[in-house]
């Protein structure tokens, strides 16, 4: 393995740090690998941005300036630097493979992207390059510090390569921030991302309890995609918080890393002095001594990042959580707006056979999930599945390998567990929703016609049915939270019988001497560290899963299109004199129940005209029928020769 490593870096081979820098093997390794799999992934993407801007019949050609044309070039600009430095690697005999692989990473990258860009300009389409262009400003900056570095240092490879690549690695920089910037400063255009919007609106398939695991588990997927289409900032202003919270979030994970190891060396340290200042002749040693570094490196961590597991209470969290309120804040409104207009959007058959409380609810629900979505995804399951991978990852290297074992088998019956209950839970979610959903609608609707039930003394009848529907809800909520305390049985088996073998198995390490005192110490502060994520990624899990419950009622609502909308070709109404006609009018409310059939009737302009009938001849209806909140079956209704589907609905009311 090592002989191996070793052809691979070739001269890139070193430490993991040297002279304060990355150890260039490590880096271009990773970096190449994570530059192929985002260069897939947005050309992907951006592949079905522009074929459903192009269907939609979107450009930016009125706006094109000349910035747009040169941000087209940087991606072929790139492209020809790495195409350029990788032709003189492979001339080179001691070219080392990782530094090939990484160059070859690159030009693929870029390659793609200037594809992708050429496609953008012949829709006169700005390309989106940013997902790919932020890792590669970070990639730049440390290539440009560690060849830099390399030259300063005389180390690892000739006297002028570091210096020459250092020297693009810094152009490349300049490049991919010039590249950033022209995307923050112009950004996607509001007709774009409402086009984008109603594209992935349109895809979703809404669960309706029938659905096949494969296809829900699809819709989900694209759930969660529309909801951080509205989350993700739409100003520099936003998009600069949270590239900022995002440095801080990675901050305090490298902090939560190295904050137990800090501890187990403090340990080590002290523990070293005592025996030596007790032992026989044994000498008091200086304060520094003991405090210095490993305590001191604990103490700081600690203070700053909140203390192991992630605190809450640290100067870095607090200060993430200060910066993303607006994002969060701005999330909600897109959303409450959007869906507010959408409501007075749809017609009025739909809004008399709606319950309004049940969509108010809903509505209320919905906005919700989508504003803590991106929160718990990203502030808390992303960085504790980022724990649990590194606890698990430096127990099995720095302990004995039964360890390893101990952690292994626990996440691999936890996790599992965790998910198989929670979406057995699911289920009781869902229905306990539509309990509370015929619950609120019974109250709001039984206080909203007040004077009906009033008119009628069904006060008893509304008492009942409100009791009833209580009844079923509190029937589900406790299968609900009966099964709660099921999963939370398992979780804590599971996490008990790891922690008890885990221990047995280091006092035995200590007994034979094979582990330290701060071995174990390291031991118990990793695994509560890798449990803490642990006990709160089933209460994670549920949350997204109801926030999923949430948007699939959401999106389902928003999904709703309106009965009556104005024709593609519907032009303003002028009116002249103001003559009404009916024509042949017929109009049923449901099939079978007629309630106007063959009207025909001329109202003049300028004169009154009364309509007289009983309950339920029409008269309403026809009003209805004039103001357009429904179309007839039969017949058209005109104002002035002109008939009114043939108007906007704005310019007829």
């Amino acid at each position: 393995m090592a002989v191996a490593g070793s052809r691979w870096c070739g001269a890139a081979a070193g430490p993991y740090l040297q002279h304060l820098s990355l150890s260039p093997c490590w880096f271009e390794t990773g970096a190449g690998v994570v530059l192929l799999l985002l260069a897939v992934t947005t050309v992907l993407s951006e592949a079905r941005r522009l074929r459903v801007l192009r269907q939609a019949g979107v450009s930016a050609r009125t706006n094109w300036a000349g910035w747009d044309e040169a941000a087209l070039l940087w991606a072929p600009v790139l492209t020809a630097i790495h195409a350029g430095w990788l032709s003189w690697l492979m001339t080179e005999t001691g070219a080392a493979p990782v530094s090939l692989f990484y160059e070859s990473s690159a030009l693929a990258t870029f390659a793609a992207l200037s594809v992708m860009c050429i496609m953008a300009r012949v829709q006169w389409c700005r390309a989106h390059q940013h997902w790919v262009m932020w890792p590669a400003l970070l990639m730049y900056a440390v290539t440009a510090y560690n060849d830099l570095g390399m030259h300063y240092m005389r180390w690892g490879w000739t006297q002028e390569a570091p210096l020459v690549r250092g020297c693009l690695a810094v152009g490349q920089f300049v490049i991919a921030a010039a590249a950033l910037l022209h995307h923050a400063l112009s950004g996607p255009s509001e007709q774009e991302e409402e086009v984008l919007r109603e594209s992935l609106l349109s895809s979703v398939e809404v669960d309706d309890g029938n659905e096949a695991t494969e296809k829900k588990k699809q819709s989900l997927l694209k759930l969660c995609v529309l909801a951080l289409a509205y989350v993700w900032p739409d100003t520099l202003g936003l998009k600069m918080r949270t590239l900022v919270a995002m440095f801080l979030l990675i901050l305090m994970r490298g902090l939560n890393l190295m904050v137990p190891i800090f501890y187990a060396n403090t340990i080590n340290q002290l523990a070293q002095i005592d025996q030596s200042t007790h032992a026989p002749g044994g000498s008091v040693v200086p304060f520094m001594s003991a405090f210095y570094p490993w305590c001191l490196y604990w103490l700081v961590s600690y203070v700053v990042q909140g203390g192991a597991g992630g605190g809450t209470v640290g100067l870095i969290s607090n200060l993430r959580s200060y910066l993303w309120i607006p994002v969060t804040q701005r999330a909600y409104k897109r959303i409450s707006v959007d869906l507010f207009t959408k409501m007075l959007d749809l017609d009025l058959n739909f809004h008399l056979k709606r319950k309004t409380g049940e969509v108010l609810r809903i509505m209320d629900r919905g906005t919700g999930a989508i504003q803590n979505l991106l929160s718990v995804v990203v502030f808390s399951i992303g960085p504790q599945m980022f724990d649990i991978v590194f606890a698990s990852i430096f127990i099995a290297y720095k302990l004995t390998p039964f360890v390893s074992v101990v952690v292994f088998v626990t996440l691999a019956s936890y996790i599992p567990l965790t998910i198989i209950l929670t979406e057995w839970r699911g289920n009781f979610r869902r229905d306990m929703n539509n309990k509370d959903n015929a619950k609120g609608a019974k109250a709001t609707d039984a206080l909203l016609n007040y004077e009906t039930v009033k008119y009628f003394t069904n006060e008893e009848l509304e008492q009942n049915n409100f009791h009833n529907a209580i009844t079923e809800y509190q029937e589900v909520e406790y299968k609900l939270l009966a099964s709660l305390n099921a999963l939370n049985v398992v979780q804590s088996l599971i996490i008990s019988t790891g922690l008890i073998c885990g221990m047995v198995v280091c006092v035995r390490g200590v007994a034979a001497g094979e582990l330290t005192v701060g071995d174990v110490v390291l031991f118990v502060t990793m695994l509560n560290q890798l449990y803490a994520p642990l006990n709160f990624f089933g209460t994670y899990y549920r949350v997204i899963q109801q926030y999923m419950i949430d948007l699939e009622q959401l999106f389902s609502l928003m999904r709703t299109n309106s009965a009556i909308k104005d024709a593609p070709d519907a032009k303003v109404l002028s009116v002249p004199t103001g003559e009404l006609e009916f024509h042949g009018v017929s109009f049923e409310y449901s099939p079978g129940t007629v309630v106007l059939s063959n009207l025909n009737f001329r109202a003049e302009g300028g004169k009154t005209l009364a309509l007289v009938g009983e309950t339920g001849s029409g008269k309403s209806t026809i009003l209805r029928l004039i103001f357009r909140f429904y179309n007839p079956a039969t017949g058209l209704i005109t104002i002035d020769g002109t008939d009114i589907a043939s108007v906007t609905q704005h310019s007829l009311r």
